[in-house]
């Protein structure tokens, strides 16, 4: 088994980077699978504040319990204080946009909506870094602003969702400035 590993595609990868594509793989699927579980929340009655404090709450006690095993020091620099809160205001202003959004369309489109946020990723380093944006990058944002636009278009009526879509791309512009920051 152990040589059939080293023959993969892994082959030459430290186990750390290994254990990062895992993790990284880990956490964009459960992100994905976010609106699995907000949508029943919602139907039951409970308020997206509410859902939103528990779901941050849980999540820094795990990054709490795994910070004190690795004996990591928590201080905080007041710069990186700073840093933090308003990291922290961002990525829960992405939250609240893109609940909202699943209140005024729906949540398959709202959550393929929000998948724009990488092309608006390069487009802030683009701006603000000067990165240069290849043809293949350039013409994938046009893609995938042209699909997210067909998909964002009422069935019925063929009435494109404007209130929808902004609210959902706010959310997509909050977690792009999280990411980028």
């Amino acid at each position: 088994m152990h040589n059939l590993i080293k023959q993969t595609i892994f082959a030459g990868m430290k186990i750390q980077q290994l254990i990062g594509i895992i993790l990284a793989i880990a956490s964009a699927v459960s992100y994905g699978l976010i609106p699995l579980f907000i949508l029943p929340i919602k139907h039951a009655g409970i308020s997206m504040d509410v859902t939103l404090l528990y779901r941050f709450a849980f999540s820094a006690l795990i990054i709490l319990v795994y910070l004190l095993f690795k004996k990591t020091s928590l201080r905080l620099s007041k710069s990186d204080l700073w840093k933090v809160m308003v990291l922290g205001l961002i990525y829960s202003l992405s939250s609240e946009f893109l609940f909202w959004g699943y209140d005024v369309m729906s949540a398959g489109v709202a959550s393929t909506v929000l998948y724009i946020y990488p092309m608006i990723v390069a487009i802030i380093l683009f701006v603000l870094y000067k990165e240069k944006i290849s043809k293949s990058t350039l013409y994938s944002i046009l893609l995938a602003l042209v699909g997210v636009g067909v998909l964002s278009i009422k069935k019925d009526s063929m009435q494109f969702n404007f209130v929808g879509f902004g609210v959902v791309m706010l959310s997509a512009f909050a977690y792009s400035s999280y990411m980028v920051m």
